[in-house]
């Protein structure tokens, strides 16, 4: 048989009065029991509740979806390996022998299919052509190496009308000559427009101030 010590618990009661005792409670550690319950419906409950949370199963629907996502965004991550047309054309310059399509596909490290949907467009404009799955360069293109030739400024329409002054009556053909321009066509678009300005005026071949 157990015994309790009144001293003890008078001392406790006195120290909760006066406020110099606190009661705390400690916890065990111990995970609390779930409390039975005769409501078999409370207990679905809380089984459902207890399970860890988790995405739910894709349907059939979502899952198609998402294939058809993928394989497209497969399909312009091919598409943008595809060589430029330029680089093409770079390519199958001085092969006089063609190009099989294959060889062409292995060479730029594309897929054949892809690289024959741009090869046909191009054989449509007239770019390439195509002689029994030989691929040859039908126009011409310019060279890495070559220089363009730069084209010489428009005449100054000062120079045209202080010639026009000391010069009446002149022809395209003898400005063109005293002017040194290698061709009278030169002067046509500028002799237009000081007409329409009506700063000269023409009579017959021969210009003049107006």
């Amino acid at each position: 048989m157990k015994t309790i010590n009144l001293k003890v618990i008078k001392k406790v009661l006195r120290g909760i009065l006066d406020g110099t005792l606190v009661i705390q409670a400690v916890p065990t550690g111990k995970a609390a029991r779930a409390l039975a319950s005769d409501n078999a419906g409370v207990g679905r409950k809380n089984k459902s509740s207890s399970k860890k949370p988790g995405r739910k199963p894709m349907s059939a629907t979502a899952r198609r979806q998402a294939l058809i996502r993928l394989r497209a965004a497969k399909l312009r991550q091919e598409k943008n390996k595809l060589p430029a047309v330029r680089d093409l054309f770079s390519y199958l310059s001085g092969k006089y022998e063609g190009m099989k399509l294959t060889a062409l596909a292995s060479h730029f490290h594309v897929k054949r299919t892809l690289l024959k949907v741009l090869v046909q467009k191009l054989v449509k404009k007239g770019d390439l052509a195509d002689d029994r799955g030989s691929i040859y360069l039908k126009r011409r293109i310019r060279g890495v190496n070559s220089v363009k030739v730069e084209k010489a400024p428009p005449i100054p329409e000062k120079d045209v009308l202080k010639y026009l002054v000391s010069h009446p009556q002149s022809t395209l053909a003898q400005m063109a000559k005293d002017l040194k321009e290698k061709s009278y066509q030169r002067l046509i678009r500028v002799m237009n427009r000081l007409q329409k300005n009506r700063k000269v005026k023409k009579d017959g071949k021969t210009y003049s101030m107006a």
